[in-house]
């Protein structure tokens, strides 16, 4: 009798037009990203191989408009409050900050002032002493 096995691998592609997320991910060591890591590396396991690749925002990727509706119906859903460690809240503040960043870029002014960032992000922080 002969045993044979065969192993199917799939590959899951993850695209993302928040460049900044990836690079968090890829050159980081927070713990704070630690469950979206393991969740990445359970698909890794489940399916074989995934990839995380960086597209810009305004490409014409069938899908993309689709996803940032969906993106932004789900920003807009209630949040239930709950409690963080300062740490997520640092990782909030750049995430913020990184999407701040990019708004003005596109109609950047070198005469215009940057305003508060806490003003911007209008992210309610719940800190954990």
């Amino acid at each position: 009798m002969v045993k044979v096995k065969i192993s199917i691998t799939f590959k899951v592609v993850i695209l993302s037009n928040a460049r900044w997320l990836l690079q968090i991910l890829e050159n980081t060591k927070d713990t704070e990203l630690d469950t979206l890591r393991q969740s990445l590396l359970g698909v890794k396991a489940r399916f074989g191989k995934l990839i995380l690749q960086w597209i810009p925002g305004d490409s014409n990727i069938e899908g993309n408009e689709m996803a940032d509706k969906l993106a932004k119906l789900g920003s807009r859903l209630e949040q239930e409050q709950t409690t963080i460690t300062y740490q997520e809240a640092q990782t909030m503040i750049r995430i913020a900050a990184g999407e701040s960043w990019k708004k003005d870029r596109k109609g950047f002014n070198a005469k215009k002032t940057s305003t508060n960032l806490a003003e911007k992000s209008n992210i309610p922080l719940y800190i954990k002493s």
